[in-house]
Parts: C-alpha cells; sequence; structure tokens
C-alpha cells in the first residue's frame, strides 16, 4: 500500500514536471540558440564598433579644424611676411639716400675742419682769384667772423643730425630684418607642423574607411562633411543600436533561462521515469507473489 501510494505522488510529481516543462517549452518555442547568440554578439560589436567611430570622428573633425587653423594662421604670417618686406626694401632704399646724403655733408664737414682750408681762408682777398675754385668773390672770407661761426656750427650740426638719421635708418632696417627673420622661421615652424597634422589626418582618414560599413553615407570623410550633422548621426546609430544590444541581450537570457530549467525538468523527470520503473516493478512482483 505504501508503495502504492508513493506511486501515485511520484505519477502526480512527474505530470507537475511535464506541465512545468511544456510551459518552458513553448516559451522557447520558434527560438533557436544559435541565432540569439549570433544577434546578441552581432548587435555588441556594431555598437563597440560605432563607439570607436565615434572618438575616431572626433578626432577628424578636430583635426580638419585644427587644419584649417593652420591653413589661415599661414595665410596671414606670409601677408604679414610681405609687408615685412616691402617695409624692408623702404627702408634700405632710405638708408641708401641717407648714406648718399651723409657722405655728402660729411665730405664739406671734414673739409670744413681741415687747417688747409682754415688758412685758405686767412689768405683770401676779395677780388683776387681763389687759388682752388678760381672764385674771386669769397663770401666765407667776407663774411664776419659771427656769421663764419653761425656757417660752421650749422654745418656742424647738419653733419651730426645725418649721422643720427643714417644710424636710425640703419637700425630700422636692422629691426625689420630680424623681424622677417623671426618671421620665417615661425612659417618654417608651422609648414612643418601643419604637415604633421596633414600627415596624422591622412591615417585617421585612411583608418575611417573600416567604418564606412557601418552608414552607407560614411564613405565620404572629407573636409567637406557637415562634421556635427555626422557626429549627430553616430550618436543616434549608437542609441539604435544599444537598444537593439539589450533586447538581444535580454532575448538570450530570457532563452537561457527557459533552456536552464527545460535541462533541469527533463533530468528530474527522467530519474523520477527511472524511480517508477522501479516502484512498477516492486509491485508487479508483489501482486504475483
Amino acid at each position: 500500500e505504501k508503495a502504492e501510494q508513493e506511486q501515485h505522488r511520484n505519477q502526480a510529481r512527474l505530470n507537475a514536471l511535464k506541465s512545468e516543462l511544456l510551459i518552458h517549452r513553448q516559451t522557447n518555442q520558434g527560438r533557436d540558440s544559435a541565432q540569439l547568440q549570433k544577434a546578441a554578439a552581432d548587435n555588441q560589436a556594431r555598437l563597440q564598433a560605432l563607439k570607436r567611430a565615434a572618438v575616431l570622428w572626433q578626432h577628424i573633425s578636430e583635426g580638419y579644424a585644427r587644419i584649417a587653423d593652420k591653413q589661415a594662421a599661414q595665410k596671414r604670417e606670409q601677408t604679414e611676411l610681405a609687408q615685412l618686406q616691402l617695409q624692408a626694401t623702404k627702408a634700405e632704399a632710405a638708408v641708401k639716400a641717407a648714406e648718399e646724403d651723409y657722405e655728402r655733408i660729411s665730405t664739406a664737414y671734414t673739409l670744413s675742419q681741415s687747417q688747409n682750408i682754415v688758412k685758405l681762408r686767412k689768405q683770401l682777398k676779395e677780388g683776387t682769384a681763389c687759388p682752388v675754385c678760381g672764385a674771386t668773390h669769397h663770401p666765407y672770407h667776407t663774411e664776419t667772423e659771427r656769421e663764419l661761426g653761425e656757417l660752421l656750427t650749422s654745418l656742424n650740426k647738419d653733419y651730426e643730425d645725418m649721422q643720427q638719421l643714417l644710424e636710425t635708418r640703419r637700425a630700422t632696417l636692422a629691426s625689420l630684418r630680424e623681424h622677417m627673420a623671426a618671421e620665417s622661421a615661425r612659417i618654417e615652424a608651422d609648414r612643418r607642423s601643419l604637415a604633421e597634422l596633414e600627415r596624422r589626418q591622412q591615417a585617421d582618414v585612411e583608418e575611417w574607411q573600416s567604418c564606412a560599413y557601418l552608414d552607407n553615407s560614411f564613405a565620404d570623410c572629407s573636409a567637406t562633411v557637415n562634421r556635427d550633422a555626422r557626429r549627430m548621426m553616430i550618436q543616434l546609430l549608437i542609441d539604435n543600436t544599444t537598444r537593439a544590444a539589450d533586447e538581444a541581450s535580454r532575448e538570450l537570457e530570457t532563452f537561457n533561462f527557459h533552456q536552464q530549467h527545460i535541462n533541469r525538468l527533463n533530468e528530474e523527470i527522467a530519474a523520477l521515469d527511472v524511480l517508477m520503473a522501479d516502484n512498477h516493478t516492486y509491485l508487479d512482483k508483489i501482486r504475483t507473489e
């Protein structure tokens, strides 16, 4: 009697297990584990690719902006250098003119300080030809000592002023040349910097080709692309793919949850079948005795 009662309990338990098994099987019906795993893996791979694309596009966008700034700066620097060169040309002409004027005044000033000229002046007589130029009128000789002194003072001032002017113009020219040299060095440094920026940018653009499959519009990666619009497009794709990846992950988790219960129930049903078969054999033996 106890064996029969146990057999009835086992049968009830078996029926419950089979009912629970049916529920889990119905939930997983039409779903394929391999396909679910592939969908989850594909969505995760696409999501990671889009995130890498977002970082790379940020680098590319910033690279194009830096290159544009460098190119604009170079144009300004070239314009400034051309202006400096024009100023230097004018300064060179001014120095040359000042040197000529200085040479003329310097000669007159040197002659005015010569002892021979001083002695000659003392020997000159009005109406008598000058042994140097042949003139018979000698204003320097006939002028009063005060007038002569004023003339010499004026000549001395003109000499000193011209000397100062020449030094100033030479200093201006030297400053311009120094500024030009510095500007040329800066332009060359910026040129090398721009070349390096363009090299890195080209490498990023080439790497971007590995992201072109993510969207049909991604093939073009030139500087003319609307960079903000693409950034927003990438973010939109990330958001959509994140939702798809989450959904695929939940579907796989749900499938695995039910599959684990299916596996467990099958094991319990198999064990219970064995137990019930043994009990059935035992009952049959008792009945025949």
